[in-house]
């Protein structure tokens, strides 16, 4: 699990309304990363706060007739106006002590408050200078001129009437960012590992769980065998698109086929084929629409195999979603192969 996610779910795991695999993911994850464990212990400290704030205890209310009438003469009447600041007080003392508590706790916790909201800020400060610097790094991918590319946005319900609307599909071709990664890295929601041909390197979504359905955006990791040198892809200038790798396949020693789709609120977990080359760090687009006789765009969900025949062309097996209505509320699974040289 990675910093966006546990942020993102630490309400939940605050307030214990969280699933057993999650809750156990993040409490692992605070084992390991001092930041989020400082963020979750202030979570914690300002809940147990707020709850004694708002818990106040019952008052009992009695009559003061007869203390009134008692001393009606002397402190109602009396010329001293200390004796009446005296009886006013006493009169209202319950809501005196209501207010003073009140006060008392928006004094306690503003410091907390304000130190988590200042920590936030500075997240989001460094987030962007992050991807403002993220142009300068080491990122290529293939030309987009000698490609057919659709937009992974079709899997989503708003963009697929879109799509299907205005009939001109939009281009993207999925950029990502190489950083060698420390060497004892550990993927802690990600996806199983998955060999390459020659075992010498691994691969795994990390961020969005054992079958790559939770929300959020994921991150590739190549792992090599034999150094035990990992690496990480990070999609780059996603910030709008929020796209997130969903699935992959090792093509050969060097290459991986993956899915890219929508990385929130998408109608099913599917998206478009590309490849990815580890070493040279680019990205093609595998054109898999033209041997699916449909009207509309589809998003694939699943690859079932990839394969190198005689002819050294790939051959790729997969999985996609046809929906069955214009309302897109229906929908089933077919299969489909389509063999070619772009890898």
């Amino acid at each position: 699990m990675d910093c966006n996610v546990f942020e993102k779910k630490l309400p939940d795991l605050v307030e214990d309304n969280i699933s057993y695999d999650i809750k156990e993911a993040m409490l692992k994850h605070i084992k390991e990363c001092e930041e989020c464990k400082k963020v979750y212990e202030q979570e914690l400290e300002i809940d147990k706060v707020m709850k004694i704030g708002l818990s106040v205890e019952p008052h009992s209310f009695r009559s003061i007739r007869g203390d009134i009438m008692k001393n009606i003469d002397k402190n109602r009447y009396g010329r001293s106006p200390i004796k009446k600041i005296l009886q006013h007080l006493n009169k209202y003392r319950v809501t005196y002590t209501s207010i003073a508590a009140l006060v008392a706790v928006v004094v306690f916790i503003t410091p907390y408050i304000s130190k988590m909201n200042f920590s936030r800020s500075m997240n989001k400060v460094s987030s962007y200078k992050s991807s403002s610097k993220s142009s300068e790094s080491i990122v290529s991918g293939a030309e987009v001129k000698d490609l057919s590319i659709d937009t992974p946005r079709a899997a989503t319900k708003e963009s697929a009437a879109a799509n299907e609307t205005s009939g001109k599909p939009s281009l993207y071709l999925p950029k990502f960012e190489k950083k060698e990664m420390p060497n004892d890295f550990k993927v802690s929601f990600g996806t199983p590992w998955v060999n390459s041909t020659d075992k010498q390197y691994s691969a795994s979504i990390e961020g969005k769980g054992d079958k790559a359905q939770e929300e959020g955006i994921g991150t590739i990791i190549v792992k090599d065998l034999k150094t035990n040198t990992q690496y990480s892809f990070e999609l780059v200038n996603n910030e709008v698109n929020q796209f997130s790798p969903l699935a992959l396949e090792w093509i050969n020693n060097e290459k991986l086929l993956i899915i890219v789709g929508s990385g929130h609120g998408s109608i099913s977990h599917g998206g478009d084929l590309f490849t990815l080359d580890i070493n040279k760090n680019e990205t093609k687009k595998i054109n898999a629409q033209e041997v699916i006789k449909l009207d509309q765009k589809v998003p694939i969900t699943k690859i079932l195999s990839v394969n190198i025949n005689a002819n050294k062309e790939m051959v790729i097996e997969f999985e996609y979603l046809v929906y069955e209505d214009s309302n897109y509320t229906k929908m089933h699974t077919e299969k489909a192969s389509i063999t070619t040289t772009v890898y």
